[in-house]
């Protein structure tokens, strides 16, 4: 979600694999997006922060998604199709930072936003029901915090639990930081794995543009895997519409039967996309994605529609 693609808040590394496969990847989902960061770095470094302008007031958006991914390899395609609502109770747009947007409010007033989902995922030729909820609230005129649930009970090839918490603060004009924590439940027949995922991240809105870089551990088994993804993003006249790109690795421990490590081996995805509204209140999301991990090596594509009201 986030507004849901953090997702795409989220095309995931590796959602679970059936236990007839005795093998499963540990890595967490990453939502990356193609990128020339330091090029861009380079070209805006020293530009004035500017807030990127959005609707005021409460509002709502409901919006359809579909996710396709093709292996490079002969395997089944996955798939995901969602429906969510995003109920905007005081103004905050779900791609503009409540760490920025708070300072034009007064201290004693707060922002909260939150989103629902409901879908189905394919996954191995197997299917999947799943809902979530994605919970923004600012803290302060400089802080804020995140919590994003997703539970698709007794699955086997996604996560039967996603839960997630961060906290952002902004610190400098301009910037802010973030710590997040992550834990993913998968079940195996009657036992299950759970995953944690320790991130730290640092940003920066750099005139039109959105810079950030995120670094997570995810212990495993008596082994560390980790992830690194830099993100860029161009506001388009408004928080709403917008270009973004990211491109994340990551070192992926791999676990078979037992929890015994199996593999340990380096992961690439890159994907870029958009969301605009064409009209005031019609909006489109589209987006493309390339992850090179050994036998799950895949390109994916995104496509949305949302109504704001």
């Amino acid at each position: 979600m986030r507004h849901s693609f953090r997702g795409l808040r989220s095309v995931s590394r590796l959602r679970g694999i059936p236990a007839a496969l005795r093998v499963r990847s540990v890595t967490p989902l990453l939502t990356p997006v193609a990128t020339t960061a330091v090029a861009i770095v380079v070209a805006v470094l020293g530009a004035r922060p500017v807030h990127a302008q959005s609707p005021v007031g409460p509002t709502v958006v409901v919006g359809l998604r579909h996710v396709e991914e093709t292996f490079t390899a002969s395997r089944p395609s996955w798939r995901e199709d969602a429906f969510s609502v995003w109920l905007n109770a005081s103004g905050v747009s779900p791609n503009r930072s409540p760490a920025i947007a708070v300072t034009d409010t007064t201290p004693q007033r707060r922002r909260t936003a939150v989103a629902f989902d409901v879908g189905r995922a394919e996954r191995f030729g197997q299917g999947q029901e799943f809902g979530g909820i994605d919970f923004y609230r600012s803290l302060t005129r400089s802080t804020y915090m995140n919590i994003r649930l997703r539970a698709a009970p007794r699955a086997v090839v996604i996560p039967e639990l996603d839960l997630a918490g961060n906290v952002t603060a902004g610190f400098a004009p301009g910037w802010e930081a973030t710590a997040g924590y992550r834990l993913m439940r998968y079940r195996n027949n009657l036992t299950y794995q759970s995953i944690s995922t320790y991130s730290l991240d640092a940003a920066r809105y750099i005139g039109w543009w959105y810079i950030r870089a995120r670094a997570s551990l995810i212990p495993v088994s008596g082994s560390m895997g980790t992830a690194f993804v830099v993100t860029a993003r161009r506001y388009l006249g408004a928080a709403d519409n917008l270009v973004e790109a990211v491109v994340a690795n990551g070192r992926e421990v791999v676990t078979g039967a037992g929890d015994e490590v199996l593999d340990i081996r380096q992961s690439l995805s890159i994907v870029g996309r958009s969301e605009y509204f064409v009209t005031s209140s019609i909006g489109i999301d589209a987006g493309i994605s390339y992850t090179r991990d050994s036998e799950l090596s895949r390109w994916g594509v995104v496509a949305g529609v949302k109504k704001r009201f």
